[in-house]
């Protein structure tokens, strides 16, 4: 596969239906040359970021989309988790869900992206997988 490091990396919300497909479907972007990487099932992505899933009902999550002109490079998830906050007594926030070509831009620009997101809804710390 050819890769254009040298195109502007660009990092969006997603938001609706189409950009969460484009989410849970980056993986496949960014490992398709990769023949030691396992898909997830989509079916399974699809019912742990249905907004009917029950850890919903507790927490705020964004996620984002990191792009290459059109290509999704990468990915990130941020998560406020309420009943976490009232257990532990400390503001912390969480991340997940990080996919990225290998470079470090664009680690660093999600992880940046994520970190703020929680930053400005009051959140001290931040722990990831």
């Amino acid at each position: 596969m050819l890769h254009n490091y040298d195109m502007p990396l660009a990092i969006k919300p997603v938001t609706g239906c189409y950009l969460q497909r484009r989410f849970i479907k980056a993986p496949w972007n960014i490992y398709q040359d990769d023949p030691a990487w396992v898909p997830p099932l989509i079916m399974d992505m699809n019912h742990q970021l249905d907004p009917r899933n029950p850890y919903f009902s507790h927490a705020r999550v964004q996620s984002w989309i990191a792009y290459r002109g059109t290509k999704a490079v990468g990915r990130i998830s941020a998560q406020i988790d309420r009943l976490h906050l009232e257990h532990h007594h400390e503001q912390c926030g969480f991340f997940g869900m990080l996919e990225a070509e290998d470079q470090q831009e664009t680690f660093a620009a999600l992880l940046n992206t994520a970190q703020t997101w929680l930053q400005e809804r009051g959140m001290k710390s931040i722990m990831g997988p």
